[in-house]
């Protein structure tokens, strides 16, 4: 791990447990750089607000509140760095289409229109 990294962690509001437990689904979740810096901003902003995280790559994340209780999978280090800048955003939703293309959504009525549109 980079000196950066380690003093990101070091200096986090997070715990090194909360931070790669986050980083593990990132990692399923996106597939650039991009999308999962807005996709961290996206899951910490639930978390924060004590909402249940809902993402298909730990169903658990459907009943409950908060973090799987261990990662899900071996974050790598663009995963690791984008639990550690989330990119700061009005959304609260997003999926991802056939084609890979990550959609956004402010509310959850945006989203329902997004699940007819790129999901049907």
């Amino acid at each position: 791990m980079t000196k950066s990294l380690e003093f990101k962690i070091k200096f986090s509001d997070r715990t090194l447990e909360e931070i790669i437990t986050m980083a593990s689904i990132i990692e399923r979740e996106a597939s650039n750089s991009g999308d999962r810096r807005q996709i961290a901003g996206i899951l910490w902003k639930r978390y924060d607000a004590d909402y249940k995280l809902q993402v298909d790559v730990a169903r658990s994340t459907y009943q409950e509140e908060g973090l799987p209780n261990e990662p899900i999978a071996n974050p790598g280090l663009d995963a690791i760095k984008a639990a550690l800048e989330p990119v700061e955003s009005p959304f609260w939703f997003y999926l991802s289409d056939a084609k890979g293309v990550t959609h956004y959504a402010v509310t959850y009525d945006e989203h329902k229109k997004n699940i007819r549109t790129y999901l049907r």
